[in-house]
């Protein structure tokens, strides 16, 4: 399964950073992120890169001419561009980062 996904990193009063991650998964092959949100926990947790918290209703099916599920979604993720949170670090940190899923040939 190809994985699609978004991070930003935020600091701003503590000395400690956190970070917001974004994936986005095939709704053809994925009906519930369920599986998938207690396997990153885990993965997280056991690599003890901190405390992971997932916030109720995460996720959102978008399918073609859906534009209420588009704008709640531009909603969401429009969160991760506030700008308050960035400006604590040193000048070459980077602040966000995709990943860049090329489009699958038709066969």
């Amino acid at each position: 399964m190809r994985l699609g996904f978004i991070w930003c990193r935020e600091q701003e009063h503590s000395h400690a950073q956190h970070y917001h991650c974004v994936f986005i998964l095939d709704g053809n092959k994925t009906r519930h992120p369920h599986r998938h949100i207690e396997q990153i926990e885990g993965l997280w947790e056991e690599r003890q890169l901190g405390s992971v918290y997932t916030p109720k209703n995460c996720y959102i099916v978008l399918k073609r001419g859906d534009d209420e599920a588009y704008q709640r979604l531009f909603d969401r993720l429009s969160y991760l561009a506030k700008v308050a949170t960035k400006n604590l670090r040193a000048p070459a940190t980077n602040d966000y980062s995709t990943s860049r899923i090329k489009p699958k040939l038709r066969d």
